[in-house]
């Protein structure tokens, strides 16, 4: 059996996938635990499920991958200052 599951038998995301507040929160929650690897972890996210056939979900893991990015550089550029 696969690992991953069709897509009809996925739910599909329910919520707006362009909710800014949720995107920054979740954002900040995976720099949080992910530290430098937050990217690519979110990248992975945004892969797997569209590999399920999640559309949703895959355009709102993009949005935290981007916000991801932002917070690091950002992180990046007060530590060299």
């Amino acid at each position: 059996m696969s690992a991953y599951r069709q897509p009809a038998d996925h739910p599909k995301s329910q919520s707006d996938v362009t909710d800014m507040a949720g995107i920054r929160a979740a954002a900040v929650k995976f720099v949080e635990r992910f530290g430098d690897n937050a990217i690519d972890e979110a990248g992975i996210r945004a892969t797997e499920l569209l590999q399920v056939g999640d559309y949703q979900g895959r355009a709102r893991w993009q949005l935290i991958k981007k916000e991801v990015e932002q917070l690091l550089y950002a992180k990046d550029t007060v530590a060299k200052r």
